[in-house]
């Protein structure tokens, strides 16, 4: 239960569990990512710090009339028309020259700007031009889709699906269910911003029960989370 002024919620762990699913499936994107890095996590952020000075926006620092920022300006080149970025041949595209060049004039960042690639970051170019260098937006403004919930044992719900089917990706066990007394003093936290007193953890609504299965859980009569007493 939370107050705000006058007017009261009652959020139930099951309406709570409901809502993080539904954002789940709306951040995750339906369609499966294609091969290579992420634009927007790992290649704009190289782009924006060590190209974007010279190859931008801003038309008074642009140089060689080359834009970087903008995919159709980056296929076609720039003062001297030959293409920066040639989709899935990195070997043609004048970006990775010039990134692994040796000449301190034809190398890019140039050095006066102190900003070199790490081998990493140029590693991450290449792949990244050899998928197709797709410029995807900013997750933000892609309309979501439903994701398909991946099947995982002992999974309660959506969310528990997903991080099992992770973790079973990198051959980790989750951790053992939490008691009531915890769970209360998580809800607290999260929606109250500051843990129960002793006392309200004896409340009613923090009251365990035994499921079926074994495992410890509110009582499902009083699963709430209040800003001054109960659960």
């Amino acid at each position: 239960m939370v107050q705000a002024g006058r007017r009261t919620f009652v959020i139930s762990l099951s309406e709570m569990l409901a809502g993080l699913a539904a954002l789940m499936v709306a951040v995750v994107a339906g369609t499966a990512a294609a091969a290579g890095p992420d634009f927007q996590r790992e290649i704009q952020p190289i782009l924006a710090e060590h190209c974007a000075h010279c190859h931008g926006i801003d038309e008074e620092t642009r140089q060689g009339g080359l834009r970087l920022d903008i995919r159709q300006h980056a296929l076609e080149g720039g003062d001297s028309a030959e293409p920066a970025i040639v989709p899935g041949k990195p070997e043609a595209s004048l970006m990775v020259a010039r990134i692994h060049a040796t000449d301190p004039d034809v190398i890019m960042p140039p050095p006066h700007e102190k900003k070199p690639l790490s081998a990493a970051q140029k590693k991450l170019l290449e792949d990244w031009i050899a998928a197709g260098a797709g410029y995807d937006p900013h997750w933000a403004f892609v309309a979501p889709q439903k994701a398909v919930v991946p099947a995982a044992a002992e999974a309660r719900t959506p969310i528990d699906a997903f991080v099992r089917s992770h973790l079973a990706g990198k051959q980790l066990e989750p951790a053992p269910p939490a008691d009531a007394a915890t769970l209360c003093r998580r809800l607290y936290l999260d929606l109250v911003g500051l843990p129960p007193s002793p006392a309200a953890t004896r409340q009613p609504g923090c009251i365990s029960d035994r499921s079926a299965a074994g495992g410890t859980r509110p009582g499902s009569s009083a699963r709430r989370a209040s800003s001054s007493s109960g659960c």
